[in-house]
Parts: structure tokens; C-alpha cells; sequence
């Protein structure tokens, strides 16, 4: 089975708002999507407060960070990966004495405490915790290939995100 981790510098307080806010500027944003009818519908129920149903409605999400002008980050190294990849990376963090875990930037806290958005997989790291998770990825030098290039990737998410003034959102998506 083939996992993807779909990495956005976005305004975490800008997803968090949006659901159930029933903006019509956000509304207007997502027709512009140009969504096939029924996400377009999902997503809009999110926006108007229905909470999301677990892990279907992940996409729905995802389309509303975009909204919201998520960007979304290269994820080359983490899309497709088989499910041990993630397992790997952390192993070879931990093996090179690296304090950071790409896992706990993948199944964090999700952006709202929304019912049901816990049954999703995504996870927000906000923009005042962007250094201190950067700064745990000190030596990452020092892991082997091939997951040193994921490690740099994942390092590049948090760059971007503290350069743009912006957190991260990871979907976890199979």
C-alpha cells in the first residue's frame, strides 16, 4: 500500500477559523477550486460547520488549506512511500542522535478541536513552534542516505514555513 504526507506552510489560525465560518469570501475562494460537485459540497459543509466525518474527509480539508493559500511543500521523498519509509526516517534520526521525529510532525494535534477532526490524519505544528521543531533536527547531517534526503526535505517544510511567517499542516493520506 502506497502512503502520501502532503506538507503545507499555511496559517494554522487561518484553517482553524475557516472551519465552520460560513465566510462567503472563503466560499467564493473554493468555487474557484474548480472541484467536481460533490467535494465541492463537502467542502462547503465544512466551511458552514458540519464536522467532518473521520478520514474521508481529509481531501475536504486539504482544499480548504488551499483555500486559505496554503502552499503546499515538496514532498518528492514522501509521496508515494510504503509504510515502514516513515519508520526508517525516524530510525535513522534516532541511530545519528538526532532529537526530531518525522512522525511527530505527521500524527500531531489537528488544527481544530472540531469533532471528528481526530480521526483525521493531519497534524499542525503552529508558527511559534516552527524554530523549536527545526532546532530538534540539529545534526541531521549525520543520517545516512537514503534517508538523509527525506530528513533534509522535512527540514526544508520548516524553512519555508518560519521564513513565510506560517506553520505547517501534514495530511497522512493512503
Amino acid at each position: 500500500m502506497a502512503f502520501f504526507i502532503h506538507p503545507y506552510a499555511v496559517r494554522v489560525d487561518a484553517v482553524r477559523g475557516a472551519l465552520g465560518s460560513g465566510s462567503a469570501p472563503l466560499l467564493r475562494r473554493i468555487d474557484a477550486l474548480g472541484l467536481d460537485p460533490a467535494r465541492h459540497l463537502r467542502v462547503t459543509q465544512l466551511v458552514q460547520g458540519e464536522p467532518p466525518r473521520g478520514d474521508a474527509d481529509a481531501v475536504a480539508l486539504e482544499h480548504i488549506v488551499r483555500a486559505v493559500g496554503g502552499e503546499l511543500l515538496d514532498n518528492s521523498q514522501w509521496a508515494p512511500f510504503k509504510s515502514a519509509w516513515l519508520q526508517d526516517v525516524d530510525a535513522a534520526l534516532a541511530a545519528a542522535g538526532v532529537r526530531a521525529r518525522v512522525s511527530s510532525l505527521v500524527f500531531g494535534p489537528p488544527p481544530s478541536p472540531m469533532p471528528g477532526l481526530a480521526d483525521i490524519l493531519v497534524a499542525t505544528t503552529e508558527h511559534d513552534a516552527v524554530a523549536e521543531a527545526l532546532a530538534r533536527f540539529d545534526g541531521w547531517e549525520r543520517v545516512k542516505a537514503p534517508e538523509q534526503e527525506a530528513v533534509a526535505q522535512v527540514r526544508g517544510w520548516l524553512i519555508r514555513a518560519q521564513a513565510s511567517g506560517r506553520g505547517l499542516i501534514t495530511f497522512h493520506i493512503w
